[in-house]
C-alpha cells in the first residue's frame, strides 16, 4: 500500500492509512462497469482490508477523477465500492473506471 495518512485509533493514538493498489476487473459494457467490493474482494483475496476507510475512482485510461467526469454513479462509497450503470448516462455508456480503498496501512515484516 502506497500514500500514508493519519487517523485517530482507539486508544487515543494514530494510525496510518494507505491506498490500496488500484483494480478494475470489469469493463463498461453490458449494463456498466461494476467495480464493487464483493467482486474485486474474491477477484484479489486478501488485498483489501476488512472495512476501507475511503475509496476514489479514476478513468482507466486518463485518470480523470469520477467527479469530474459529470457521469451519475449507482454506487460510489468504502462499503460497497463503485458502479456506473450505462441506463443513468445521457449517452447511454459509462466511461472504464479503476478504484482503490484506503485502508489501515499493512506492517512491514
Amino acid at each position: 500500500m502506497i500514500d500514508s495518512s493519519l487517523e485517530a485509533g482507539n486508544s487515543g493514538g494514530r494510525r496510518r492509512l494507505c491506498w490500496t493498489r488500484w483494480f478494475n476487473s470489469d469493463r463498461p459494457r453490458g449494463s456498466g462497469d461494476w467495480e464493487t467490493l464483493k467482486n474485486l474482494r474474491q477477484e484479489y483475496p486478501r488485498k483489501i482490508c476488512r472495512r476501507p476507510r475511503a475509496i476514489q475512482a479514476v478513468t482507466a485510461r486518463k485518470e480523470i477523477p469520477a467527479e469530474r467526469t459529470n457521469q451519475k454513479f449507482y454506487s460510489y462509497n468504502p462499503r460497497r465500492g463503485f458502479v456506473c450503470r450505462n441506463k443513468d448516462q445521457k449517452r447511454g455508456r459509462c466511461r472504464d473506471y479503476k478504484v482503490r480503498f484506503r485502508c489501515p496501512c499493512r506492517r512491514r515484516d
